[in-house]
């Protein structure tokens, strides 16, 4: 009965905490508390949960980056939380949905989202298949599935360096993908520096190979790229000084 009165509380509080109604991380650090407890409280409500708060967000007219991100950490919260069957059966889902263009461009976005995170905290599955769709995503015409996919890209590199960094490095080397991937690398850098995320030593340890890869497209034509860019090589020597 409680549980059941709290998924009712549950969803409509998702679009003011998506749409940055509430913006302080001290708040969603509470709320993805309250999500992890409800689940481990009772493993079968996890689906439902899951299913309540992307339902809710659905319903949102707009979607930033700040929405797309804060709506991945709590499906990825109850996703982790929840049991292996369960995180496998919904991470299969989403790979079929995103694989098989099956959904509406909202969907997608948050899909891929969730999927970066979950890459950040844990060990993909099936990480080829996810790097595939990542590839597909840099080619879409759509604004919100390229950031999407950079965001999705930097928490794999941040959780899973071996992992990003190869598609990453393809990526540098395409024009077309060029600015997405540096956006990516710009959101694994101080990811990857936050408590418990894997990949930070990992960075460091390759911090002068990345230096090199940066700097070998500092003549680039476009201003944006060279403005992130910059941005990227500021954040790489915070992590290592030395390099």
């Amino acid at each position: 009965e409680h549980r059941d009165a709290t998924l009712k509380l549950l969803g409509p509080l998702m679009p003011s905490l998506a749409t940055g109604t509430v913006t302080r991380a001290s708040t969603l650090q509470i709320f993805l508390a309250l999500l992890k407890g409800m689940v481990e409280a009772d493993v079968e409500a996890g689906s439902k949960i899951y299913r309540a708060i992307l339902e809710n967000t659905l319903e949102v007219p707009t979607a930033s980056k700040h929405m797309l991100q804060t709506v991945g950490e709590c499906l990825a919260t109850v996703l982790l939380t929840g049991p292996t069957s369960q995180y496998e059966t919904m991470m299969g889902e989403m790979l079929q949905g995103l694989e098989t263009m099956s959904l509406s461009e909202r969907e997608s976005c948050i899909s891929l989202v969730t999927l970066g995170i979950c890459g950040r905290e844990r060990d993909l599955l099936h990480p080829s298949a996810v790097l595939a769709l990542l590839s597909a995503a840099f080619d879409s015409e759509s604004v919100e599935i390229r950031t999407s996919a950079y965001v999705c890209l930097g928490n794999i590199i941040a959780g899973s360096p071996t992992v990003g960094l190869p598609l990453l490095s393809r990526a540098m080397e395409t024009e077309k993908h060029r600015y997405v991937a540096i956006h990516a690398l710009k959101e694994a850098i101080p990811t990857a520096q936050t408590p418990p995320v894997r990949g930070g030593e990992y960075l460091k340890a390759n911090c002068t190979g990345l230096l090199d890869m940066l700097f070998s497209h500092c003549d680039e034509a476009e201003e944006g790229v060279r403005v992130v860019l910059a941005e990227c090589l500021g954040l790489l020597l915070t992590l290592s000084p030395a390099a």
